[in-house]
């Protein structure tokens, strides 16, 4: 019985850790502004609503891409398999997005819409 209690303990304990460090993980995600490449003479420039969502469709989409690396995938379990594959959809969509209509662009002010959301996170 003794033993039965250590067990539960430990276990509990390991619950809590674990769901500790998983909201200590959503809590520390930031925005940050995308990596832009400055090789080009001419750069579009695109509005700040424009790059508020830029920015916000890179940090989604690399979380999102965290989110899958850490996917254990059943493969026994058809539910399992289409839930992994449809958030490798999703990121595919979001990638896709992203380079079309944010990649290679500017906006006077993509420091501020990074602060700006993360502000709105709080």
């Amino acid at each position: 019985m003794n033993k039965s209690i250590k067990v539960n303990s430990v276990r509990g304990l390991m619950i809590l850790f674990f769901a500790g460090a998983v909201a200590s993980q959503a809590l520390a995600q930031t925005y940050v502004i995308p990596p832009s490449d400055s090789t080009t003479r001419h750069v579009p420039v695109i509005s700040d609503l424009a790059m508020e969502q830029c920015v916000s469709d890179y940090n989604e989409s690399n979380w999102l891409e965290q989110d899958i690396k850490r996917t254990t995938i059943d493969e026994y379990s058809q539910a399992s398999v289409d839930a992994y594959n449809a958030k490798i959809e999703r990121l595919n969509n979001m990638t896709s997005a992203f380079n079309q209509n944010c990649a290679g662009k500017q906006s006077a002010s993509a420091a501020k819409a990074a602060e700006k959301l993360n502000q709105s996170r709080r």
